[in-house]
């Protein structure tokens, strides 16, 4: 089994921590000079990623890891799974990419096949809903 590295989360150091195995454990109580502290259950969001709530917000658990432990220093804003399992979170499966590299990934895996258009000329296009945006690749 891996060992286990826990990090204080983004934005709310001083309540709660992630570990590189996507637990993520609470401040309970400061007892006798020892911290006490609970992990925490997650639930599913509707598109099969797993969230938590944070001050009665929802965060996207893959989303609290990767700021945690890896470093962007591109200032991406999208998650990728590498291994394409939207609910596995651990740190090794995660990176930073853009939109474009994010849907560039999801149709080389056979994720989305709907992305892709085919231009009169041959050209590969990639389109995505939530953005509205297309892009040639």
């Amino acid at each position: 089994m891996e060992n286990e590295i826990w990090k204080p989360v983004v934005w709310f150091e001083w309540l709660y921590e992630v570990s590189n195995l996507w637990r993520i454990k609470s401040f309970k109580n400061w007892r006798y000079w020892l911290w006490i502290w609970k992990i925490i259950k997650w639930t599913k969001h509707p598109k099969w990623y797993r969230r938590i709530t944070f001050l009665n917000k929802p965060y996207l658990v893959h989303r609290i890891v990767a700021q945690a432990f890896i470093p962007n220093p591109e200032n991406k804003k999208t998650i990728n799974h590498i291994n394409c399992i939207k609910n596995d979170n651990r740190v090794y499966n995660l990176e930073w990419a853009t939109d474009k590299e994010n849907i560039r990934h999801a149709w080389d895996n056979w994720l989305k096949e709907n992305t892709r258009i085919q231009s009169s000329k041959g050209m590969k296009l990639y389109w995505s809903k939530r953005l509205n945006k297309i892009w040639i690749i």
